[in-house]
């Protein structure tokens, strides 16, 4: 309990960071690779900005997975 302002706080800032920069990247990728002649993001923009958040998400999970193996959920008592 005594961790818990911080952890909080870390999290805010982690999420706050990564929205900004996520969504640099997107609006970037989207902009930068449109359609000749239309300024409409192609498919093409689409699938690679799915794949960079897939490429981001999957070593996200595993470090999830492996702080929960690590510290399991105690019940109290």
């Amino acid at each position: 309990m005594d961790q818990s302002g911080i952890a909080s706080g870390i999290d805010s800032l982690v999420r706050t960071t990564g929205g900004g920069v996520a969504g640099a990247v997107t609006a970037s990728i989207l902009a930068g690779r449109v359609i000749a002649g239309t300024g409409v993001p192609s498919l093409g923009a689409y699938e690679l900005c799915f794949w960079i958040v897939a490429a981001g998400a999957a070593p996200a999970a595993v470090v999830a997975l492996v702080h929960g193996l690590r510290h399991p959920h105690r019940r109290p008592g």
